[in-house]
């Protein structure tokens, strides 16, 4: 009796102490530039900061810098980054994998009236992205 009783309380012991086990929790950390990929994932932000077992932290930011350091010190699991930016760091680091466009064809001219581009000679015209692409595309 006194064997089966001690049989069964070390049962219940190593029961007990795995069942205790503490659950660890997973963190899956994105950087996103300000702009337009965010304006893509503002629902996904707002609504969903833990997806399956995973809690997700969204961080928005502003500048090419910061998004390179999540890259190169592998700080974030996801970094949306722009196409050029991507395929630079890529080459050099290739431990990110190549997922996906989230933004496509988002610029664009807006006018009160209707317009053509003779229209536009001579004005002045207010664009975000100084120096960036979306001025380039702009001037070309």
């Amino acid at each position: 009796m006194k064997k089966i009783l001690l049989s069964l309380l070390m049962f219940l012991s190593v029961f007990l102490i795995i069942s205790c086990e503490k659950k660890e929790e997973k963190t899956v950390n994105v950087r996103i530039p300000t702009g337009a990929p965010t304006l893509g994932l503002v629902e996904l932000i707002h609504k969903s900061k833990e997806i399956s077992d995973y809690k997700v932290n969204y961080e928005s930011v502003s500048g090419a810098d910061q998004l390179t350091s999540a890259i190169t010190s592998k700080s974030h699991e996801i970094v949306i980054a722009p196409t050029n930016l991507g395929a630079k760091l890529y080459s050099v680091k290739p431990e990110y994998l190549y997922a996906g466009t989230i933004t496509f064809g988002n610029l664009f001219l807006v006018s009160s009236k209707e317009i053509t581009i003779d229209d536009l000679e001579g004005k002045t015209i207010y664009a975000f992205g100084k120096g960036s692409t979306p001025e380039i595309t702009l001037r070309k």
